[in-house]
């Protein structure tokens, strides 16, 4: 029993050292213009089984689409999440190819009101065009149920 409760501390220390190895939401780029497409919807069995969950709402106040913006970028707006869900923001710039890079995230606290606000800082050689990501996210599997995009200005950042 003595041997059990010594090999406790080496147990826990391994598994601090190895990490989260929890999957990620992955990003697939999209053109800022093109309407967001909706979540995934399930089969009618699916629907019949699973209790009825209202869809999160997001709302993105500041930047507004088109702004210029530097680093770090300020994100304000609102938002109706149900519990287990976060709300994550990505940053973006445009590729030479007309493709996305990431340059950034965040997890954004939700107060008690919906309302958001945090900032996302950056590091980008060239000035150039971005786009602002938000994504609400389930906290325990990585689904994305709703995302959000403002298209920007992205400053030089080096």
């Amino acid at each position: 029993m003595t041997r059990v409760r010594h090999l406790w501390p080496v147990a826990c220390a391994s598994l601090l050292a190895a990490g989260c190895t929890r999957a990620r939401p992955t990003f697939t780029p999209t053109d800022p213009s093109a309407p967001i497409p909706a979540p995934p919807t399930s089969t009618a069995a699916e629907a019949l089984a699973a209790p009825t969950v209202a869809m999160a709402t997001v709302e993105i106040t500041a930047p507004v689409a088109g702004a210029s913006v530097t680093s770090p970028v300020s994100v304000e707006g609102t938002a109706s999440l149900e519990a287990g869900r976060d709300l994550a923001a990505q940053l973006f710039s445009r590729t030479a190819e007309g493709g996305l890079a990431w340059r950034g995230n965040t997890r954004l606290a939700v107060g008690l009101t919906g309302r958001f606000s945090g900032e996302i800082a950056y590091r980008l050689p060239e000035a150039g065009p971005g786009v602002l990501e938000l994504a609400v996210i389930d906290a325990a599997t990585g689904k994305v149920f709703e995302r959000r995009q403002v298209a920007l200005d992205l400053a030089a950042a080096p």
